[in-house]
């Protein structure tokens, strides 16, 4: 549930212009990405993968933002 929870918010925020996110948000994105890809190894499922990746650009345009 929580990694659905980041996911929306993950989401949500990426439709957004301004990008204000907490410095948890982003370690909160790469533990979801983390549980959700550990998942996936058991049972590849292709919406999760998606999730993956919506996760992983988030990830990254974080990183691109406040540059760390």
């Amino acid at each position: 549930m929580l990694c659905r929870m980041t996911l929306d918010v993950a989401k949500w925020h990426g439709e957004e212009e301004i990008q204000v996110l907490p410095i948890c948000c982003f370690y909160n994105l790469r533990a979801a990405r983390q549980r959700m890809q550990e998942r996936n190894k058991l049972i590849i499922d292709e919406a999760l993968s998606r999730d993956i990746d919506s996760l992983l650009r988030a990830e990254e345009k974080y990183r691109k933002a406040w540059v760390f």
